[in-house]
């Protein structure tokens, strides 16, 4: 018997995304590992937070290993790294780094609101640790030490339950870490496309979570030491919604969108939001400065870095045609 279950969910193993997430896995070193594809066939009736405790009860105490067909790994090791930060940190739950196909950060775990509330966090690590500890983490790739006593609520419909067995484990006294050393590119999947009540889904069971564990997050989650840094975090504005809200106005109120995007860039302590607001302010006033101030915050934002090398290019044709002959 292999040492760890890995469950690749996926509503159809034949389109091209569940092929390539299937195939880079098996690519990768399984020696531990037993693998098993679950193909819900676009089933209306397929429940994933059943599915995830039928897995874990399936595997008799064994780790799980949790994936969703919309996330590639691309390290051999992936594995071992997810279990050697389970070490390290001596964490129930571990979770990993999640990139664009750019290479931007898509998040490195969850965050949770004073109010109860969530959102992706793009934090990076501390006094050189290849870890960090967040309140939750993503289950597009996430390890499950299947000895704690954990289990997933199967009373949510189709969204929170990732971040409410997170939230368990620190209410049970366990840890939840993000292995910083192994990105996987996690390339959003189209389920929105086909659920037309997708926002109303993830509005119930936000609620759900919220009358779940509101007393917890206010009182207990960030007295653990482990999660103190990300107190101030919690207690601040949602800034997703602040960066939401302003992207939204851009199409009705061009003006109101540049006073949120400079109110986030002065306020908001998120690196990633603020990048994000200066190219906005870009696409809004042309301005050269808010691309190099969107590079500056964030360094991966492919897109910024284009154009600013496109503007160099129009500014200066003769040194670009230097610079080619010359390489």
């Amino acid at each position: 018997m292999k040492e760890v279950v890995i469950a690749l969910c996926t509503p159809d193993l034949n389109r091209p995304m569940a092929r390539r997430a299937i195939e880079a896995v098996r690519a990768t070193d399984l020696r531990r590992a037993e693998l098993m594809i679950l193909d819900n066939a676009y089933d209306a009736h397929f429940h994933h937070p059943t599915v995830m405790q039928e897995m874990l009860v399936y595997a008799s105490g064994r780790p799980v290993i949790f994936m969703d067909d919309d996330a590639v790994v691309r390290q051999t090791d992936w594995i071992d790294r997810l279990f050697d930060t389970a070490t390290l940190a001596q964490a129930a739950v571990v979770g990993c780094v999640h990139t664009a196909p750019s290479g931007e950060i898509n998040h490195t775990g969850m965050l949770v609101y004073s109010d109860g509330t969530t959102t992706q966090a793009r934090e990076s690590a501390r006094s050189g640790q290849p870890f960090i500890y967040a309140p939750s983490v993503s289950s597009a790739v996430v390890l499950v030490m299947n000895d704690r006593g954990l289990e997933f609520d199967r009373q949510y419909e189709k969204y929170h339950h990732d971040t409410d067995i997170g939230i368990a484990a620190w209410h049970q006294g366990q840890k939840v870490a993000c292995a910083l050393g192994l990105e996987v590119m996690h390339v959003q999947a189209d389920y929105a496309s086909r659920v037309s009540d997708v926002a109303a889904l993830f509005a119930r069971d936000l609620e759900r979570f919220r009358a779940k564990w509101g007393g917890y997050i206010t009182s207990g989650l960030y007295a653990r030491s482990e999660l103190a840094s990300w107190k101030p975090l919690a207690e601040a504005p949602n800034w997703d919604g602040v960066y939401n809200e302003a992207s939204r106005a851009k199409s009705t109120d061009p003006s109101a969108a540049r006073e949120q995007f400079a109110s986030l860039i002065e306020r908001c302590p998120n690196a990633w939001h603020r990048a994000g607001a200066h190219y906005h302010l870009y696409t809004l006033d042309g301005r050269r400065e808010h691309l190099e101030k969107c590079v500056a915050e964030n360094p991966r934002h492919l897109k910024a870095a284009e154009l600013l090398r496109e503007l160099d290019e129009r500014a200066c044709p003769e040194r670009s045609r230097g610079a080619t002959v010359d390489a």
